[in-house]
Parts: C-alpha cells; structure tokens; sequence
C-alpha cells in the first residue's frame, strides 16, 4: 500500500540531482512501458540505496524532481540525495502489512494531481524490488549478530577487526580494546538455572550497545565474554567508559532477585607499533585475567 503523507519544514541538502528548470509541459507519459522499464532495472540490485536512486532516475522524466529523501526507522535508514526543496510528495510505503519505509520527493515547483498519479502507479512497481532489498539486508545483519545478546557475533569481528587496525594505522590514530567477563557466570547458572543466566547476558549485551559510542564496536567473543573496540580512542578514555560499563552492570536489577549481583572484570589493551591482531587481544586477555586476580569487579590496563 501507498499512503500520500505531505510534509513541512525540510533543511535544504544539496546533491547530484540539483535544481531543474520548470518544465513547460509534462513529457507523454507511457505508464506501461515505464513500469516494465522500472522492474526491470530495479531488479537488479539488492543494495536498499542504489534500489531508490535507480528508481528516482527512471522517473525523472515523467516526474521531474531535485531530490529525494528515504527513511525506515526499524532499519535506522536515513539517506537523500539532490535538494530538499520547498514542495514535496511524500508517501508510506507498505505491502502485506509490511512496512517498507517512506520515500519523498522535493522540487521547487508543486506537483500536480497527474503527475501524482502518474507516481503512484510506478511507486507499485517499487514496493516489491524494495521488500526484497529490506529482507537481503535483515538477513545480512542478522547473520553477523548474536540473537541473545543483540552485539555483534565472532564472524563480524573476523572481519570488522583487521580493517579497524588498518585504518588505525593508516591514519595514526590511537585504538583501544575492551575484554569484558561476566564473574562467577557459572556459579550463577547453577544457581539460578540458565533463564536467568541468558537474562543476563541480554541486559549487560543491552548496556554496553546503550553505552559505547556509535563508532565502536562491540561484539560477543564467546560465552559470557564481550569484546569491545574502540577506534580513535586512548587508553584513559578507555578506562573511563569501562568504569562507566562495570558501574551500570552492577546497577542493574537481574532475574527478579535482589540478592542477585552481577559484576563484570574489564581487561584493556592499546594498539602499539608493529602489533598484530593476536597482540591486542592477548595483552588484553591478560589484564582482565589481573582484574580477575585481583578480586574481580575492576577494570586493568595492559602496560604499554
């Protein structure tokens, strides 16, 4: 389904699209030729992006506009491209009950009850490539999360990880790693049985996603254990967030049982010259094993 829903107050945004001339007459508008032309070019991709931007370049003609503006709140999707003028035809995108997003067009002139129209009969031709696009990418993001904890799973940091030491490198920036554990885990299965125990693991996993900037990554290295990179940031910095975390663990109600304490031991480590992977994490591997030495529920450093 398509629900028209105007809009008022759009921040001007310039991109590729950029102003057009008011066109004299609308161009003779085929609408079953250029259905046929839209599903066959937005069926070739998957990428949500280039699905709106090859469907914005296919109407252009019959539908002139100077930019357009997608967004799905479910999926934080937010991206445009050309200018958000002053008229716009903005309309909720859904099908079998499916939310699909919104989509919007801007142009400086307003748009008319045919061209209108003439729209939602080629937005039909889209609900169908960009359903197929939301679901590629559900299941993309899926496949690199864990489903308890919400973080991202031991396949994403294969992979996330040596790209995040190159660009470090690259531009000499300073990157730190955070080894979170979760302490007396086992006990607290054994004792409250394993409901309570995947509890945990979600709420602290909830935490530290609610915690860590937007640039950082956290994922679930295995059992109870997390870990955490932190781009462009030193080791005080470090510190700072993982005294943050260990305090709001603490904090935190669990499994309806006030007697119930969950705190966790933080081992953290700093990218030097010349480290590998395996060095980061080793040197923090070893300082959360010192913080679990040392009484646990405490953050140590790697020593430089």
């Amino acid at each position: 389904m398509i629900h028209n829903n105007p809009e008022a107050g759009i921040k001007e945004h310039h991109g590729a699209l950029g102003a057009m001339p008011v066109p004299s007459q609308t161009p003779r508008f085929d609408a079953t030729a250029k259905g046929v032309e839209l599903l066959q070019t937005l069926q070739t991709t998957l990428d949500l992006e280039q699905i709106i931007g090859l469907f914005s370049n296919v109407i252009l003609e019959a539908i002139p506009h100077e930019g357009y503006r997608f967004r799905h709140e479910g999926l934080a999707l937010d991206f445009s491209e050309g200018r958000q003028s002053r008229h716009q035809a903005s309309y909720n995108l859904s099908l079998e009950d499916e939310h699909l997003g919104q989509l919007t067009l801007y142009r400086n002139w307003k748009f008319r009850d045919d061209e209108l129209a003439n729209l939602e009969l080629l937005l039909g031709q889209l609900v169908y490539p960009l359903r197929n696009g939301i679901r590629y990418l559900q299941a993309v993001e899926s496949a690199f999360h864990d489903p308890l904890t919400g973080l991202r799973n031991r396949s994403s940091m294969e992979i996330e990880t040596p790209r995040m030491l190159e660009l470090a490198r690259r531009h000499n920036l300073p990157l730190c790693l955070l080894m979170i554990d979760i302490d007396h885990f086992k006990r607290i299965n054994d004792t409250h049985g394993h409901l309570c125990g995947d509890e945990i693991l979600k709420k602290v996993g909830d935490i530290v996603r609610h915690t860590v900037r937007a640039s950082d990554m956290a994922f679930r290295f295995g059992g109870e254990e997390i870990a955490v990179l932190l781009p462009n940031c030193n080791p005080e910095g470090a510190h700072r967030l993982a005294e943050r975390l260990r305090d709001r663990i603490q904090a935190q109600a669990y499994c309806e049982a006030r007697d119930l304490e969950v705190t966790v031991s933080i081992g953290i480590s700093a990218l030097q010259t010349g480290d590998s992977r395996d060095d980061l994490f080793r040197r923090a591997d070893e300082a959360l094993y010192r913080a679990k030495a040392n009484g646990r529920n405490r953050v140590e450093t790697s020593p430089a």
